[in-house]
């Protein structure tokens, strides 16, 4: 009974296509979760402002210092060597008339639904299998980094991961003039990725070894891939930097200051390097379980079957090493987007494993219990206790099947009704989860931040992150006592400000 079961299952998923109600049910989530987040007022400060201000100012072609940024007088390219949203300028202009700041949400959201669309057509080309098509798909979206990531609102990694699967079905496919033309995308879309093209180049030689045309694309790949990044950390980094706040992203002080002294350390202490891929260089015992979560975790949901042919961890080994090695402990984890890569990348390379063992039916077996696995692993972690970094991020941004995705903290309806009454063109203050809503103008603050603003906008119990609770009270209070300042609404939890005349008062922070 339980072997006819099987077959029949079998059968079914090895003869039928699930790719449009997979997109379709999985792209209402993707889509839907982030909507929802950036509605009720749960984007972030530190990510979404700056992310929507930095689209608005490239479309208006301007690379102006961004006010979101923690560091001040910083533009969002010298945070990240990034064109990405040079790429987006047509899409702010065609959509953000109708969707205003939820633009770059759905812009995200397409993009991770064109990689799961490119991850099944490249599995299904590469393998000739439907089956594993179909699970190759559902164990891109299954996978839990897919759902924590959602805890960043937008991020350039979580769109330029997704992309990919694009350039390696192109490649694969033998369209390289469309392969070129995703090389140079992602490329371009921050520093970091350079390195990890030239290491998805290489495992692509070792794929295609017997194959000269492919190799030579793949070599080309890698040396342009080298030759940028080079040409990133050597020129234009050091060219738009701004001499006071160098580029901070090099965060890797246990191998080296730059990328060139952490290759020789790597290259002179690789005892030393292959330990610290486990330990927590962190010095505090309370991150002693993050990295060992990380592996358990992607291990058991598959990727403990590329193990079975090493050469696909390649794609894997600068993404294992930027994570382990960083300085921040959240990084080595699995909170955030700071999986996302692997995320992309599993599904396709643990299908492309299980296409070259010999007997299909047990190779079939594993991808289901790959599937399985990451299914069960997900539904686990997204439990805030289950999780290693306990209190530290909650489940509230990315838990879709729970009451409290789709309802506020606030009277919502209220606080738009008020956001309402700011001209398009004000320059405004507001606190920490209102400012993404605002972001599409010249002009945005983070309250205490007062500047020129001519609105101030705030919920009375917002977090104050970086600040401390009374420094912000504090400014508060004085801004109740400047008589330049009217009052527009008020109640127990939000009020509104307009600047009357001149007032001095820019800021009670020093």
């Amino acid at each position: 009974m339980i072997g006819r079961l099987i077959t029949s299952l079998y059968n079914h998923l090895n003869e039928r296509s699930y790719l449009k109600p997979t997109l379709l049910i999985f792209g209402l989530i993707i889509l839907i979760v982030p909507i929802c987040n950036h509605y009720f007022f749960r984007t972030f400060h530190n990510d979404y402002t700056t992310y929507n201000f930095a689209f608005y100012d490239y479309a208006h072609f301007r690379v102006s210092v961004n006010p979101a940024m923690l560091a001040e007088n910083k533009t969002f390219l010298q945070d990240h060597l990034s064109f990405t949203f040079f790429f987006f300028i047509p899409l702010y202009w065609l959509l953000s008339w109708l969707f205003g700041t939820y633009t770059l949400l759905i812009i995200q959201s397409a993009f991770i639904l064109y990689g799961g669309w490119a991850s099944y057509k490249l599995i299904k080309y590469h393998t000739s299998s439907q089956i594993f098509a179909n699970m190759g798909l559902l164990l891109y979206f299954v996978l839990f980094g897919r759902y924590s990531s959602f805890i960043t609102d937008c991020n350039l990694m979580i769109i330029l991961s997704s992309i990919v699967p694009v350039f390696l079905y192109h490649f694969i496919k033998g369209d390289y003039k469309l392969a070129i033309f995703w090389f140079i995308f992602l490329i371009l879309g921050r520093e970091s990725i350079p390195l990890w093209m030239i290491f998805i180049s290489i495992m692509l030689m070792f794929m295609f070894r017997n194959d000269k045309v492919k190799m030579r694309y793949a070599v080309g790949f890698a040396l342009g891939s080298l030759i940028y990044f080079m040409v990133a950390f050597k020129f234009l980094i050091p060219a738009i930097e701004d001499p006071g706040r160098p580029f901070s992203l090099f965060n890797y002080a246990v191998l080296g200051s730059t990328p060139f002294e952490a290759l020789k350390y790597m290259i002179t202490h690789p005892i030393d390097c292959i330990g610290l891929l486990f330990k927590n260089h962190s010095g505090d015992p309370m991150f002693d379980g993050v990295k060992l979560e990380f592996y358990t975790t992607y291990l058991v949901s598959g990727g403990i079957l590329l193990l079975l042919r090493p050469k696909y961890l390649l794609a894997l080994i600068p993404i294992i090493f930027q994570k382990m090695y960083n300085d921040s402990y959240i990084r080595w984890g699995i909170e955030s987007y700071y999986s996302i890569e692997i995320v992309t990348l599993i599904p396709i390379l643990v299908f492309f494993v299980l296409s070259e063992i010999k007997y299909r039916k047990v190779s079939v077996v594993l991808g289901g219990l790959a599937c399985i696995g990451a299914l069960s692993m997900t539904l686990y972690k997204v439990e805030n206790e289950n999780r290693s970094l306990i209190g530290w991020y909650t489940n509230t941004k990315y838990k879709f099947y729970s009451s409290e995705m789709y309802r506020s903290k606030y009277d919502h309806k209220k606080i738009y009704r008020e956001l309402e009454r700011i001209p398009d063109d004000a320059k405004v203050s507001a606190s920490l989860h209102l400012t993404s809503h605002l972001a599409f103008r010249e002009n945005i603050y983070k309250f205490p931040k007062i500047a020129d603003a001519e609105y101030i906008a705030l919920i009375k119990n917002d977090d104050t992150y970086p600040l401390r609770v009374e420094t912000v009270t504090t400014c508060y209070e004085e801004l109740l006592l400047d008589e330049e300042w009217r009052v527009l609404f008020e109640d127990e939890e939000f009020i509104m400000f307009k600047r009357e005349h001149g007032s001095e008062l820019t800021s009670c922070v020093e």
